[in-house]
């Protein structure tokens, strides 16, 4: 069977019957090495440059962003290898990670030419946020332990995942009123709006493995997409290239008897 993953900040990792997330008190833990941080930048910039105490406090910040980057790899280890271990065929958001970290674009008014406010301050603080979340090595980490158990890895596009209605279709920004709740606003589906983004991530994967237009992209060749040659009135046949390997269920889902040839 498929398990899919959505991939966020509030949630790093959350699968159609599972969620991975740091625990209670190593978030709180977190939260204290985060305070102690900010507290010696301060110290540190009213330091005198060259000083003694200075380095020390240089070397406490280095502990700090080295302990934090431990604490993240070792929860990313974790998570994967759960989630190798428990799936069949993992297929995950093809996030575009260096362009949800870009900067705020400046505004200019039209017709003083000064600049307008545009956001720069919240958009720094959802870039952090984002880095620090490391959700790139997440990917890196599902990647090689799937490709060494032999199992299929896929990616597919992360447009409008949250905003879609896993079981009708649906795709309005109005769904998704808060960052947990999900509410369609044609057939009145609610879930957990990562849940639902976990199943809309599924059946666009196995909408793409079925059907016989779709090519395989990417640096390793494990991103679905439509082909440019693809008729969109052919019926889905099934790729023949990428169903090596999988066999399909009654439900609809797909199976992995071996990894497919990519």
């Amino acid at each position: 069977m498929i398990t899919p993953i959505d991939r966020g900040v509030a949630k790093p990792f959350h699968t159609d019957n599972a969620v991975y997330c740091l625990a209670r008190s190593e978030m709180d833990r977190a939260s204290e090495r985060e305070r102690r941080l900010r507290r010696y930048q301060r110290r540190m910039a009213r330091q005198q440059k060259g000083s003694n105490r200075r380095k020390r406090t240089i070397v406490s910040i280095a502990k700090l962003h080295t302990k934090n980057a431990n604490v993240r790899n070792n929860f990313w280890h974790q998570a994967t290898r759960s989630v190798v271990d428990n799936a069949q065929i993992v297929v995950i958001e093809n996030l575009k990670l260096k362009n949800m970290t870009r900067r705020a674009k400046p505004k200019v008014c039209d017709i003083t030419g000064k600049y307008l406010k545009n956001g720069a301050r919240a958009k720094t603080g959802l870039n952090r946020v984002i880095l620090g979340t490391s959700l790139g090595t997440s990917e890196t980490m599902l990647e090689y332990k799937m490709r060494s158990a032999g199992k299929p890895f896929f990616k597919v596009s992360p447009h409008h995942t949250s905003q879609e209605c896993a079981d009708c279709g649906y795709t309005h920004p109005e769904n998704r009123a808060t960052q947990s709740d999900f509410l369609c606003q044609k057939c009145g589906h609610r879930d957990n709006a990562d849940h639902n983004a976990a199943l809309v991530i599924r059946k666009r994967a196995i909408k793409l493995i079925l059907h016989s237009g779709t090519e395989l992209a990417g640096a390793h060749n494990n991103v679905l997409q439509p082909g440019t040659d693809a008729n969109p009135c052919k019926t889905e046949s099934g790729n023949s290239r990428l169903r090596c390997g999988l066999s399909v269920k009654k439900d609809g889902g797909l199976t992995a008897s071996r990894s497919p040839v990519l």
